[in-house]
């Protein structure tokens, strides 16, 4: 399958250690939300419902970034898209939130460059 005609889902703990894999690449279907995809994700990997599911024991409870972007599950996704799965950072206070994201941005964009 082409690249062109996938989207890939970088996986982070504690998602990566529940799906026992760190990236993940669908085939992509337009059109398609964020929200589509995830649950596109948890079909393939059922462990991981719980995480991704919204208002569950575990889930909702999530950084999703899109190409580098803070992204929300009703954005759309299309072919070639990176997406970046990760555990939502928290301090109770909203600059700290805010500072805990910036970081994990940061990350993501260093991680991205080293990629192929």
């Amino acid at each position: 399958m082409r690249m062109e005609s996938q989207i890939t889902v970088h996986l982070y703990s504690p998602f990566s250690d529940v799906a026992g894999c760190k990236q993940i690449t669908l085939p992509a279907t337009s059109p398609e939300t964020a929200a589509g995809l995830l649950t596109r994700v948890g079909e393939r990997y059922p462990k991981l419902k719980p995480y991704l599911a919204e208002g569950g024991e575990q889930g909702g409870h999530f950084l999703l970034v899109i190409n580098g972007q803070l992204a929300r599950t009703d954005e759309p996704v299309k072919a070639g898209d990176s997406v970046f799965l990760c555990a939502q950072v928290s301090g109770g206070q909203a600059q700290v939130t805010r500072a805990s994201q910036l970081l994990v941005l940061v990350g993501l964009r260093t991680a991205r460059r080293k990629m192929p």
